[in-house]
């Protein structure tokens, strides 16, 4: 066979169990991320079909780019899935879940609540009498519009979700699908 033969083939070999998922993290995540691999256990990683909630298989976090890409600011990071009953394929766009660690007894709350101030992140705590107050929050993590707060916050307050641009503490709130009395 001649270099320039036209009839000569080009073969590429893909192996599909297992198979490696390649992505990008935030670098914000390297922390966590390496926390992950020096685990005893890998980081579990869920592929799901791309923009749907069906999942596609699970696998374990397998490398960890040994550098950040400087414009995106993120890392390259596989994750090595046994693919049986190859549900994942070569080329196909997926949207993955790697379960950096968690937080035992978390309180959450929606994102939507959170504001940022000059100070940090608040959120408006709405007290027994219906008014709200301005209270500082220490975010632990904010995925999948769910914060989870490491502390200003006490199990069964309220906070409001909508409508924190016309507030300021003191105003008066109603709960949505409160309904207010006439005489």
């Amino acid at each position: 066979m001649r270099a320039n033969d036209a009839s000569a083939n080009l073969v590429t070999v893909t192996e599909l169990a297992p198979i490696r998922v390649a992505f990008t993290l935030p670098e914000r995540d390297l922390a966590l991320l390496r926390t992950a691999a020096a685990a005893q256990n890998p980081a579990r990683v869920t592929a799901f079909a791309s923009g749907t909630h069906e999942e596609l298989g699970t696998g374990d976090l397998s490398f960890i780019d040994s550098a950040v890409d400087i414009p995106s600011g993120t890392v390259g990071v596989k994750a090595l899935f046994t693919n049986e009953p190859h549900r994942l394929w070569p080329g196909e766009y997926v949207d993955v879940v790697v379960a950096l660690g968690t937080l035992p007894a978390a309180l959450t709350i929606p994102s939507v609540a959170l504001q940022e101030g000059q100070k940090g992140p608040f959120v408006y705590v709405v007290a027994p009498d219906g008014t709200v107050e301005a209270r500082p929050v220490k975010v632990a993590s904010n995925e999948n519009g769910v914060a989870a707060l490491a502390s200003g916050l006490s199990q069964d307050e309220k906070v409001v979700t909508e409508g924190q641009s016309r507030l300021a503490p003191g105003a008066r709130v109603r709960l949505a699908g409160q309904q207010t009395a006439s005489p």
